[in-house]
């Protein structure tokens, strides 16, 4: 009897995106060409080695749509156009590289007719690693954006390799601190259906949203310490992975002198009063250049 097996490496695979790299590919369907229903383009990241195992992840931190057609079956990439692109990042971002490519969908069609022909282009831009393919559903069916990563594998018959197939893997997301804080504020700045965004004059959000994370950060420390206090008066049984995890936060307090933190603290607000200065003084000159070309049109 012929078994047929999908043959993967002792190697797993999986994926983590940042934010920066999915809002490059939602704005790239935004600005598609009139009628286009798809937009691909190539991932920029990096590959990271798990040094206990043989794991290795894909960190997708870029992304940029490359001009295609499509049409009787056949698919055309511009070619030129996505090593000029390249390039350009190389020079801002050096440490990343090309990791795989990105197709979006508005009909829930994960994989394409076409999705193998543009794989064996960018497999060959990977240099040999393992070349990821990202499809996100733009169709919005449900309340979350669907992303699925994939990754070519053979399908072995017999010992003998005889296809090869799209075999999905873990995807994850990633921010950093500073990402997370402007995630986060966007979500909270676009709560009324239909209204715009406009961070640029939400301070009072801001001051409430430091507010609010500084009670959250309040609470923690309080749970954090009433926590120590129970396990060290013996009330409760302590924990080894909390007691490192506890042990590694406060180990990452910097330490540093009041005097020189109230120094820095200064320091740091009167540079953001002054950048809040300057920042509305444009806004005014933006308001009177507008009301003055308004009058002299009239």
């Amino acid at each position: 009897m012929l078994q047929l097996s999908s043959s993967t490496s002792a190697r797993t695979m999986s994926a983590q995106i940042h934010p920066v790299a999915l809002f490059s590919i939602l704005e790239a369907y935004t600005r598609r060409s009139e009628g286009s229903t798809r937009v691909i383009g190539t991932l920029l990241g990096k590959y990271v080695d798990s040094v206990a195992t043989t794991d290795r992840s894909v960190v997708i931190e870029g992304a940029f749509a490359i001009p295609y057609y499509e049409k009787d079956g056949e698919i055309g990439i511009h070619k030129e156009y996505a090593e000029q692109m390249y390039n350009l990042q190389k020079r801002a971002h050096k440490n990343l590289r090309v990791v795989g490519w990105f197709s979006t969908t508005s009909n829930g069609e994960m994989i394409a007719e076409s999705t193998a022909v543009i794989q064996s282009y960018y497999t060959q831009q990977c240099l040999d690693h393992d070349c990821l393919h990202l499809a996100v559903d733009t169709s919005l069916s449900t309340d979350n954006l669907s992303l699925s990563a994939y990754v070519l594998t053979p399908l072995v018959a017999a010992g003998r390799s005889l296809a090869n197939m799209f075999h999905e893997i873990k995807l994850t997301t990633f921010s950093s601190d500073c990402e997370r804080l402007f995630v986060d504020s966007l979500v909270r700045s676009n709560n009324v259906e239909g209204e715009p965004v406009d961070l640029a004059n939400s301070e009072q959000d801001n001051m409430s949203s430091l507010e609010s994370s500084m009670a959250n950060l309040g609470e923690m420390l309080d749970r954090a310490s009433k926590y120590v206090d129970d396990v060290v008066e013996g009330r409760i049984e302590g924990n080894n992975a909390i007691g490192r995890r506890i042990a590694d936060a406060v180990g990452n307090v910097p330490r540093i002198r009041p005097e020189v933190f109230d120094k820095m603290f200064n320091d740091n607000l009167q540079d953001l009063l002054m950048v809040m200065y300057l920042s509305n003084l444009t806004k005014t000159q933006l308001t009177i250049a507008e009301k003055l070309q308004e009058s002299l049109v009239v």
